[in-house]
Formats: structure tokens, sequence, C-alpha cells
């Protein structure tokens, strides 16, 4: 057993039966000088939660085929593929011995799986590896590429390496890879067992949210409401795990009135003008950078050139909504109390209008706007006409089998009058954004 690893207890077991504990064993005879081979599971993991990646690992050489300490590494590559886009750490490997080992032996554990071969490596490293990678790529004169594998020693361990090619991001590692590698210039065998690949130390940065709404009632004339949302990278629910929280800053906040604006002509007036006016915005600020999702886009900030390049990648990271909105509903004049109907009163007329509109711009999206226009002019004359009832005093019809008759009526002028015009406007307009050549306009 590696050392501070102990079997699981069967749950489904009343016997509390330890689970058999077994590792995966890698056997290569006459393995040729540089090369290697691995053997690989597909995957869909996001990474970033966690801290640390490690694994036990043991190394011992097969009878007659004699082996040094260090002539063979072990290494684990994570990636969107195995070959053109992915991380790579590789170790040096030490050789056990061929022994008696007591299963029980702290020492003896220790000496099977020894800790210069444990993999325990911080994934920072290998978002460090990519933005050192990145900034020779941009120095003047280099010829680096994103096919190229750039290798740079681990700062804590330099006979250990941290590798990378094309564009990998630990946000979605697609293909998990465990292999062993020849260092020398002879060919090797050897056989290596892995054990216990794990994530350790979660990412327990906490965030906080939080709610707030205002309402003010200004008598009879309307009323203000104004509400704001703020949650931060981190913040969940007590029942989602590390991946579900949230991985961005979000700022909220809404302004809406409702008036009376025929209420500023004095109380005499009858004119009616409701409206309406709203405007929200939200803006919605990433952890990482949406380009390159394993680095912190405040680390992409700070590595950018000049303020134009700054200022562009804080731009295009953020998801910025805002809409706009003002209405004017049924605007007509009041009839007087005691007036009498008539087809050519004013108070017979009503106009609509409102006007919306909505802007967008995420990393996809430069920007998108939709507005809408809508405007309404009614006419609407409403009758009290003399209503007549032909068979109501007619004495043949006085009894219930004859009430549906007895209750016809009829009205020789109409009730309503009305005449509706209607005119709406809708415009969208979208400019996409061009990720991976801003050179080229979409």
């Amino acid at each position: 057993m590696p050392p501070g690893i102990d079997r699981v207890i069967d749950p489904s077991n009343p016997q509390l039966k330890k689970l058999n504990e077994q590792s995966l064993s890698m056997k290569v005879v006459d393995l040729g000088a540089k090369d290697s081979r691995a053997v690989y599971k597909t995957a869909n993991m996001d990474f970033r939660q966690y801290k640390r990646l490690k694994m036990e690992i043991h190394a011992e050489e097969i009878s007659g085929e004699p082996l040094e300490d260090d002539e063979v590494t072990a290494f684990v590559r994570l990636g969107t593929d195995y070959t053109s886009n992915y991380y790579e750490y590789e170790i040096p490997l030490k050789l056990t011995p061929h022994g008696t080992y007591s299963t029980t032996s702290d020492t003896d554990r220790e000496a099977v799986w020894p800790e210069d071969n444990r993999l325990n490596v911080s994934l920072d490293k290998f978002s460090q590896v990519k933005l050192r990678r990145n900034d020779e790529k941009r120095m003047a004169g280099s010829t680096l590429s994103l096919n190229d594998v750039f290798s740079w020693n681990d700062p804590d361990n330099t006979s250990n390496y941290i590798r990378i090619k094309g564009n990998p991001n630990l946000s979605n590692v697609k293909t998990i890879m465990l292999g062993v590698r020849v260092r020398g210039n002879q060919s090797k065998s050897v056989e290596v067992w892995v054990n216990e690949l794990r994530l350790t130390d979660f990412d327990e940065e906490g965030g906080w949210a939080a709610n707030a709404r205002m309402k003010i009632d200004l008598s009879d004339f309307g009323s203000v409401s104004m509400a704001g949302k703020v949650s931060t990278v981190g913040f969940g629910s007590i029942d989602q795990s590390v991946n579900e929280r949230s991985q961005e800053d979000l700022r909220q906040y809404d302004v809406a009135t409702n008036l009376e604006a025929g209420k500023l002509l004095g109380p005499e007036s009858r004119l009616s003008v409701p409206v309406y006016l709203g405007y929200s915005n939200s803006v919605a600020s990433p952890k990482y950078y949406p380009l390159d999702p394993d680095i912190e886009l405040d680390v992409a900030l700070a590595n950018a050139e000049t303020d134009a390049e700054r200022d562009s990648i804080k731009e295009m990271s953020q998801t910025v909504i805002d809409h706009k909105s003002i209405n004017f509903t049924n605007v007509r004049l009041v009839s007087k109390p005691d007036a009498k109907p008539s087809l050519i009163s004013p108070s017979n007329i009503s106009a609509t209008y409102s006007y919306n509109e909505s802007n967008l711009r995420d990393i996809n999206t430069e920007y998108e706007v939709e507005k809408n226009h809508k405007g309404i002019l009614a006419y609407t004359y409403v009758n009290r006409p003399k209503v007549y009832e032909p068979f109501k005093n007619i004495s043949l019809f006085k009894g219930k089998a004859f009430s549906l008759i007895r209750d016809f009526n009829f009205s020789i002028m109409p009730t309503q009058v009305g005449y509706r015009w209607e005119v709406i406007r809708d415009y969208t307009e979208t400019q996409s954004r061009n990720v991976t050549d801003p050179d080229y306009v979409i």
C-alpha cells in the first residue's frame, strides 16, 4: 500500500470487509531510446477548483534487464487531446530493489513507493508554463509556435519537467495519459506501478451575495422602485459542489418609475399621461480569461503589454447587458363625469407609444443592439343607446317557459365604435467578435 493510503471499507458488507487495493502496472521491454509508451482514458473534468495533482509511483527492473535510477521517467499528460493540446509533467524514477516487504511497516511502504517518485505538483504551475511560453513567443525574433513543445524545469524540483503544446486548459480536461519514457540513448526495460491519481486541496475561497430593494411612493403622482444585486466569485448555495459555485463577479441594478405626468398641469387637469421609465444594467466579470480558461483574468490583465491591450482584454471578457424603456400608455383626455357620450368627443381618442432598447456584449459578441418602437392611435366611442324589449309586456309570455322570448331585446344604435391604428418597428443588429484573429472583421 502507498504511504498514507487506507483500504476502503465495503459499505454494503455488514462484516466491515475491506475492498481490494490495486495499482495499474505498466511493463515495457526493450523500449527504444527517447521513446515512450502510455495508457490513456477519456474524461470531462474541470481541474480549476483544486490546487494539487498527486499520484504514487513505483518502479523496478525486470529480471535480467539491468537498469539504474533516473534512466526511465514517468509522465502524466492532461489536455483536450493526446498529441496537439496538452500539459505534461515528467518525473525521473528511483528503483525499488526486489525483496520481501511488510504490508504494515511504514518503512517498507515508503521503500516500495519512494517519496522521490511521488507526483505532487501544484496545478498553478501549468498556468505558469503557459504564460512563460506565451511571453517567449511574443519576443522579437522568436520562432516559437503553438505547435512546438515548450519545456520548463519545475523550480521546486529541477529534475522534473513541465511541458506544454498547443493551447490546453484545465477547465476542460478531455484526456488523461499516464506513461513511461526512456531518458537515455539506449533501450531499456522496466515495470512501473501507478496508484491513487487524485486531485487535492479544494479552492475554499468563499464568496458573498446581497440583494437590495427600495420603493418610494410619491403620493398620487407615481412611484419609484430600485433594486440591486451583487455576488462574487465563490458564492454558492449550501447544496452546491465546489465546481458549481459562481465563477464570476456580478453587479446588477435596475430603476423603474411609474408617473402620472398629467398631474403636473394641476389638480383640475383632465389630461391623463401615464409614463413608465426603466433602466437596468448587468455586468459580469469572470474569474478566468475566456480565451485562456485556466488563466485568471487578473493575471491576463497584468501580463498585457499596453494599456490599450489591457482595456481590450477587460472589455471582451465581461458580459454587459443593459435595457432601456420609456412608455406612454393610453394618453387621453378624461371626459367630465356628467358628460354625455358623443361621437366627436376628444375623450374618445387615446395614444400609446413605447420604446425599448437592449444592448449586449460578451466574449463572442462585440455588440448586439435590439430596438423596438410601437405606436398606437385609438378611437373608441362607447354609447348607451335605447334598448327595445318588444315582448316584455305581452301577457302571453308571462310564464317562466317564455322567459327567453320575454327578455329578448335590441338597440338600433351601436353600443361601441372603435378604430385602432398601430405601427411597430423592430430593429436588431449583431456584430460577432473574431476571437481567433482580431484583424479579420466578421
